[in-house]
């Protein structure tokens, strides 16, 4: 009886095995060479070498060549093929291009000149531009690289502080009226902690201007130096408030509050003996008149253990006496 072939074929049992050996070699290629393999199995179903052309948006002439090149039994020949010359005579030796990759290693800032030239202290002769071929070859060729940097604040000279009014340090801190956020701008003196507080209602450059007017009005002494924070209340506006008055406006550095230290640790002593109390009205009014009269038992009648148990109006007499 004759081997009836079509009716022992079986498309899913035969041709599986196939189409897992074609899957895996197409796998092994590059995505270039797979891209021209979908433009030869568009062929090999249309037979029309315009229309594939025009579907993969291929030159013509680029199909072409790359059809005469192609071999259904080795996909390799899909793969662009080595432009380079095939030897090289003038090749690095291995054990060079090993050792300018470890001084690399050792010193990651050193530039190729100074490669080059501890390679010849070694015997190992080698130029700069061989140097640096072998550096980017292997992705190590690292330009000088550097943040770019803002011109330094003014900051306070500690040695210069003798006597009242020569350095103040400014503040703003967050307080609460009920439910209502309020501000409250601080100043003291570095020499005699003497202090000026005012509530507002607003934290920006024009509230800072208006807080240093006032403070002015009332200091009893003049001011030459304020320091502040680098806070946005602190800004223009306040450089331009400082300068028109002949005030010098220097800065503290980025998350150092201890350079504040003094207007900093007052605002503890505020919530320690006035705003932990209560009792400071319900209205704006209430509260600054409040506020008020704490300032003045601070600046008349509190001792301070900084000042050798004297308050700051003692300290300052004893200065005009002096």
């Amino acid at each position: 009886m004759p081997y009836d072939f079509l009716s022992s074929f079986h498309v899913n049992r035969d041709l599986a095995p196939l189409v897992r050996m074609i899957e895996t070699v197409s796998r092994s290629i590059s995505i270039e060479a797979r891209g021209r393999l979908a433009w030869m199995d568009a062929y090999r179903e249309c037979g029309n070498a315009a229309l594939v052309c025009r579907r993969f948006s291929v030159p013509l002439r680029t199909f072409w060549r790359w059809k005469r090149r192609y071999d259904p039994w080795d996909l390799a020949t899909l793969e662009c093929r080595r432009r380079g010359p095939r030897k090289v005579p003038c090749r690095t030796p291995w054990e060079a291009g090993r050792r300018v990759l470890t001084i690399r290693r050792e010193h990651p800032q050193w530039g190729r000149a100074k490669l080059a030239l501890l390679l010849g202290r070694e015997s190992v002769i080698l130029s700069e531009r061989t140097v640096g071929r072998i550096l980017t070859r292997h992705g190590r060729s690292a330009g000088y690289r550097t943040r770019k940097r803002r011109a330094p604040k003014p900051r306070a000279d500690l040695a210069e502080i003798r006597v009242p009014g020569d350095l103040l340090q400014v503040d703003a801190k967050y307080v609460s009226l009920g439910s209502r956020r309020m501000l409250q701008y601080t100043a003291i003196d570095a020499v005699s902690r003497w202090r000026h507080a005012e509530i507002h209602a607003s934290l920006d450059g024009e509230t800072t201007a208006a807080f240093l007017e006032s403070l002015t009005a009332v200091a009893p002494f003049d001011m030459k130096v304020v320091q502040t924070d680098n806070g946005k209340e602190f800004q223009r506006k306040t450089d331009g408030w400082c300068r028109t008055n002949g005030i010098r406006h220097v800065f503290t550095h980025k998350a150092r509050p201890v350079e504040n230290g003094r207007v900093e640790r007052s605002h503890r002593t505020d919530e320690q003996e006035f705003w932990s109390e209560g009792g400071h009205g319900t209205t704006v009014t209430e509260l600054r008149g409040s506020f008020a009269r704490y300032m003045a038992m601070y600046n008349n009648e509190r001792p301070h253990w900084a000042l050798g148990g004297k308050t700051p109006t003692e300290v300052l007499a004893a200065y005009s006496l002096n």
